[in-house]
């Protein structure tokens, strides 16, 4: 998750209380460097990527996977 820092330790809070423009600047180059990587061929299709980034980066499962997020279109609310 995403986390303010104060006094050395992480305050969380409600998602919906972070500048759109700071989720913005973390989620779009992680988005765009997954589609990179299967439009490559580095990984070899999108659900391969998506299981990777679940279990190496801790996407939120529930999501799908960063491809399946964008595929369907959340990236954008």
């Amino acid at each position: 998750g995403i986390y303010r820092w104060e006094k050395g330790r992480a305050v969380k809070g409600r998602p919906d209380a972070y500048e759109p423009e700071l989720i913005e600047q973390l989620i779009v180059p992680y988005l765009s460097e997954a589609q990179r990587a299967v439009e490559e061929g580095i990984v070899a299709d999108a659900d391969l990527a998506d299981a990777g980034l679940i279990f190496g980066t801790g996407f939120a499962p529930f999501r799908g996977g960063p491809l399946h997020y964008l595929a369907h279109g959340k990236a954008a609310q």
